[in-house]
């Protein structure tokens, strides 16, 4: 299944050096490019777009940040997928980031594999935040965890759950911990059902709560 990209930035280098990278990988074509908020807006009324790659601090007249641009996303496009790929290296920046309820951050200087990876994962439903944000936010799985909720997982439902969230696949898992896929699949289930989530997204802020 072919995942359509759309890439905004300001910076032309940038949006090259995405476009190139991304063109490299089967599966995924780029549709369309944009240097501010309002070309995002224009170009995802004309082409559809399955995830679209942006600054979270983008020119534009209406939308000059990537906060106001997600509430107006969410409503009028809920089925395109947002990453982030941001220069801002502060904690409480990044934190912010995440809380707009993009479906995935990566720093700019990360590596073209990390961004290929945001892709894919987000393409498939996860939520992506790459290790480098999640270093410098301070945000970590184990640690965050409310234990009275997380009492009632078992070990393998824990670890998977904080793999799937992490980005991988549920095939991954499986490779990574030698069970079936079946298995983990089950796992993963079972765990969202003894926290009460019904969905990827419910999971994705309780493990990755945001404290200011």
């Amino acid at each position: 299944m072919l995942t359509k990209i759309a890439i905004a930035d300001s910076s032309s280098i940038l949006r090259i050096g995405m476009r190139c990278v991304l063109r490299r990988q089967a599966g995924l074509s780029v549709v369309g490019e944009a240097e501010t908020s309002t070309a995002i807006v224009e170009l995802l009324r004309e082409e559809e777009v399955d995830v679209l790659l942006s600054d979270f601090e983008i020119p534009g007249k209406m939308y000059r940040d990537g906060t106001a641009l997600m509430a107006l996303l969410r409503c009028t496009y809920p089925s395109t997928k947002v990453i982030f790929v941001t220069a801002l290296t502060n904690p409480l920046l990044l934190k912010a980031i995440i809380r707009s309820r993009a479906h995935g951050v990566l720093l700019k200087s990360d590596s073209p594999e990390e961004l290929i990876s945001a892709v894919r994962a987000v393409s498939r439903g996860q939520f992506y935040v790459a290790p480098s944000v999640r270093r410098i936010s301070g945000i970590t799985h184990c640690e965050e965890f409310d234990t009275t909720k997380t009492a009632r997982l078992s070990v393998r439902e824990g670890e998977v759950l904080r793999l799937y969230v992490s980005g991988m696949s549920i095939s991954e898992i499986a490779a990574l911990s030698h069970r079936s896929l079946q298995t983990v699949s089950t796992q993963r289930k079972q765990g969202m059902k003894k926290l009460g989530f019904t969905n990827d997204r419910e999971l994705f802020e309780y493990m990755l709560p945001l404290r200011s």
